[in-house]
């Protein structure tokens, strides 16, 4: 009897005992179902680290819940921390293998991200493979699944085309330029100075000392003995409370080229402006005349080396889809042409941006997200082949891994040396975001060998520059034809090791023509060719000479440089035959200086330029008692009436009077 009962109550022990671990597992569930809606919310509102720490919460509370599991790995891959993410959807597929289906596409995007694109392929091949079955979540992430779906064709293109390429790699690895250049923030487009130290790049950080946000914009920054200083925002004439990007020096580093986003003087959203540099320092900001810009978004200028065409990427109506880039040609009245669309061979359904054309002009760069690659937008090159008797842009070549890595790339220039290219990739291992990365280019992606020629036009007699004269080079059949600036100035670039004929045929002055051999260089300094032209009315009888009452005549200097270069010289020559024939003359030398500086010290400038072209007079023999000298500094109180600062401030003004 005492037996029977005490089983009685060990059967009974038993039983509240088990009722009871029931009652705490529901308690236990039930706290991990709250705990997962609350990461939800977070998941919802995008706050991905707070949604983790509910995540591993509910993990913790329940470790064997597949769904906690599943959302912790889409957490993880939101936050790019692709190895934790796979190591989540493992566990879910462990707990529950027909949970998700969407689970295994991201899994293997997971993959695909860190390179490991066969195991990529296997889950990408599951996750199509499941597409008609039953599974836990087939009608909650429905519309998760249309996404996938959407871009489930690209990413099999994306693996296959990177199965291949990291097989053949196109250079050595990137070299991220570091924590002074790039940030938490994207830094993208950037482009170069010719002399290699100066950086430009766009960046969503903001210049405001207050640390107040500023959308876009472009900052500068210098590199002192091979390190790379802080950058800082360009200027307050381009920088802006709105978006600014995509800035690109002319070839003669005397104009900027950028894109600027709702300004009162716009076309449109974003329209292309035009930036007058003096050393770097912004003087007049302009949107580009002519029909280029548009109502639509236009962006990201990309400027050949003569100033004579411009390559941009815009969303206007007439393209293949997204964003396509276009070409605009400078007329001879100084506006852009209407916009012309590259085509189908360089423009896709998908977006082709941050166009970069070399020196050569027949070799240009890009980005597109349509054409096979490795991730969310590759580099490419295209270059020009003669095709009946016209030159066209030939087919897009991917500049393969590691320049392109499974995130996006954007925006490449190269330096004047021809090989060394800045780039922008969202790739692992960076600061956050976009960062800007250095890499030498192998041959096959580079341009021809260029010489950047820059030279001036102006009046034998008078030195004065002459603007709008239209100078040709020739050699053999090809023929390059410019029109000067207002500073009488052009500016090209040649293939190296060759030699070209320069002519100039303008009413008044006699013909010029001369030629030159171009040598290869770094092109860190332009190779230089000025043309001074000889009037055709020189007076020659001494009748003629004397009837003039007075001749002026302008010398000009480097920057911040009183001392006399070879045109300089060859100009003194001229006026010191004079002097020696007609030693009546009376002259008057007056010295300059640009803004640039302190007053005193412009005027010390000033003084020290005058003496240079007196003490040359008076080592060739000119007798000083009938010179006088004089320092204005960065007066502008002359017969050239400038105002700014110009090349025609830094010069010395020599009158002559009966």
């Amino acid at each position: 009897m005492k037996m029977k009962i005490c089983c009685i109550i060990l059967s009974l022990f038993l039983c509240q005992s088990s009722l009871s671990a029931q009652g705490f597992g529901f308690i236990k569930t039930l706290k991990a179902v709250n705990a997962l809606k609350t990461a939800q919310k977070y998941i919802n509102k995008s706050d991905f680290e707070t949604a983790k720490i509910h995540l591993k919460r509910t993990i913790r509370i329940k470790k064997n819940f597949a769904v906690a599991h599943r959302e912790l790995g889409k957490v993880y891959l939101m936050l790019k921390e692709y190895e934790n993410a796979i190591s989540a959807y493992e566990k879910s597929f462990d707990l529950n293998p027909r949970l998700s289906r969407a689970a295994y596409y991201e899994c293997g995007e997971a993959h695909f991200r860190l390179g490991d694109f066969d195991t990529a392929a296997k889950l990408f091949k599951k996750y199509e493979s499941l597409k008609d079955t039953r599974y836990t979540n087939k009608k909650r992430e429905s519309e998760l699944e249309t996404t996938h779906d959407a871009s489930a064709k690209l990413r099999r293109q994306n693996y296959k085309f990177a199965q291949e390429a990291i097989k053949n790699p196109t250079s050595d690895h990137p070299l991220n330029l570091g924590g002074t250049v790039n940030s938490t923030y994207d830094e993208y487009l950037p482009s170069m100075a010719s002399n290699g130290d100066i950086l430009v790049f766009t960046s969503e950080k903001t210049y405001s000392a207050v640390d107040m946000p500023t959308g876009e914009n472009i900052f500068i920054v210098k590199k002192d003995l091979g390190a790379w200083l802080d950058p800082i925002g360009i200027s307050p004439l381009i920088n802006s409370p709105v978006n600014e990007g995509m800035a690109k020096f002319a070839a003669d580093e005397r104009y900027m080229y950028f894109a600027a986003c709702e300004r009162e003087d716009s076309k449109g959203g974003c329209d292309i402006y035009k930036a007058t540099l003096d050393q770097y320092k912004i003087s007049k900001v302009r949107p580009l005349e002519g029909e280029l810009n548009s109502e639509f978004w236009d962006s990201q200028p990309a400027i050949t080396c003569d100033g004579q065409t411009i390559y941009f990427s815009s969303s206007r109506e007439g393209g293949y889809g997204g964003a396509d880039i276009w070409v605009s040609y400078l007329r001879p009245d100084g506006a852009w042409s209407p916009a012309q669309n590259l085509g189908p061979d360089i423009n896709t359904a998908g977006d082709e941006e941050a166009p970069y054309v070399a020196p050569d002009g027949q070799t240009l760069y890009f980005a597109s997200t349509g054409l096979p690659g490795m991730g969310d937008g590759d580099l490419f090159i295209t270059k020009q082949v003669k095709k009946d008797d016209k030159y066209v842009w030939g087919k897009p070549v991917n500049l393969g891994y590691p320049i392109n890595s499974t995130f996006q790339e954007v925006g490449i220039y190269l330096k004047p040396d021809g090989y060394t290219a800045y780039f922008a990739s969202g790739r692992l291992g960076g600061f956050g975001g976009l960062d800007v990365y250095e890499v030498e280019l192998n041959e096959e992606f580079q341009p021809n060998e260029m010489v950047l020629v820059q030279g001036q036009v102006t009046d034998n007699l008078t030195g004065e520059p002459l603007d709008r004269t239209e100078v040709e080079i020739i050699r053999e059949d090809r023929k390059w034809e410019l029109i000067t600036d207002e500073e009488g100035r052009y500016f090209l670039c040649l293939r190296s090791s060759q030699a070209y004929a320069f002519t100039v045929a303008v009413a008044n002055y006699e013909y010029f023509s001369e030629a030159a051999f171009l040598p290869q260089q770094d092109n860190s300094i332009p190779f230089s060719f000025d043309i001074s032209l000889i009037p055709n009315n020189i007076p020659i009888r001494e009748e003629e000479v004397s009837e003039l009452a007075e001749i002026k005549m302008n010398f000009y200097f480097d920057f911040d440089d009183f001392s006399l270069n070879t045109k300089t010289r060859n100009q003194l020559q001229k006026l010191i035959v004079r002097l020696a024939k007609e030693p009546n003359w009376e002259v008057e030398v007056i010295g300059y200086a640009d803004n640039i500086g302190s007053t005193a010290y412009n005027q010390l400038l000033s003084e020290k330029r005058a003496q240079s072209i007196v003490t040359y007079l008076t080592d060739e023999g000119i007798k000083v008692s009938n010179v006088r000298q004089e320092g204005r500094g960065a007066s502008s109180a002359s017969s050239l009436s400038i105002s700014g600062t110009s090349q025609k401030d830094r010069r010395v003004e020599v009158i002559l009077r009966k």
